[in-house]
């Protein structure tokens, strides 16, 4: 595993649908391609993703947005997550890279990014720890409430995670409110809060590439990639009848 190279994608904006159809595209191709991949993305407006065992429609009650959105299903489980100013990634390796169950590689990964931020202070959390709970349901919004091995700033849960295993690959979806950890003092004109974004993807980067003794490198998607994305967008991830499906 040491001295590896996995490839980096830096998507951008995307549609909230194929966001969703990359991610699981990413994790269908891994035999083929062989590329465990680190990618980064954002989201064409306002958008709610909600875990593959969610209802629609209590979400759709519960969300109290002043602005339109659209609501999309994760092949991942969790609770609905509200993207806006979050740093969202995934992460398709390998089962056996990380020995355990699914919530011991939560503790891996977020342990990771936690020890490769608290290294660069200011920008560090400082503050942050593990929730340990007992609590089995999850919540309907998954930033409500911190659960076992959750990102945590002063209390406040700031990274949350998701996975689905098939196969032998591990696809990882993650959300990071970096905002929330910038004081005021560092905000200024010329850095504005949005600044930060980079920085903070950078740490998470880092910490990934330290955990599995990696580094990375800017690959960019096969056509079989691009096909199968194209393809699960079509048929799955704009269609009502998986967006509803509960």
């Amino acid at each position: 595993m040491g001295s590896s190279i996995w490839r980096l994608l830096i998507s951008g904006p995307a549609d909230p649908y194929y966001n969703m159809a990359l991610d699981e595209a990413l994790m269908f191709c891994y035999p083929d391609t062989g590329f465990p991949t680190l990618r980064f993305y954002e989201w064409q407006g306002m958008a709610v993703s909600i875990g593959y065992f969610q209802p629609k429609k209590l979400i759709e009650e519960q969300t109290h947005l002043t602005v339109p959105y659209r609501i999309v299903r994760r092949p991942t489980g969790g609770g609905a997550v509200i993207h806006d100013n979050d740093i969202t990634f995934s992460l398709i390796f390998p089962c056996h890279l990380l020995i355990g169950s699914i919530i011991n590689s939560y503790f891996q990964i977020n342990d990771a990014i936690i020890t490769a931020m608290q290294k660069k202070a200011p920008l560090s959390l400082l503050d942050s720890h593990y929730r340990s709970s007992s609590r089995h349901k999850t919540p309907q919004f998954c930033f409500e409430e911190p659960s076992k091995y959750d990102i945590l700033w002063n209390d406040e849960k700031v990274g949350g995670s998701a996975q689905r295993r098939k196969n032998g690959i591990v696809l990882h979806q993650a959300s990071f409110y970096y905002q929330k950890c910038i004081s005021k003092s560092q905000i200024t004109p010329h850095s504005p809060v949005e600044s930060f974004r980079p920085v903070f993807r950078n740490l998470i980067q880092d910490g990934i590439a330290r955990l599995f003794d990696v580094s990375f490198s800017e690959i960019g998607l096969t056509d079989h990639e691009k096909s199968m994305a194209d393809t699960l967008f079509n048929t799955r991830y704009s269609s009502s009848s998986w967006n509803d499906k509960r």
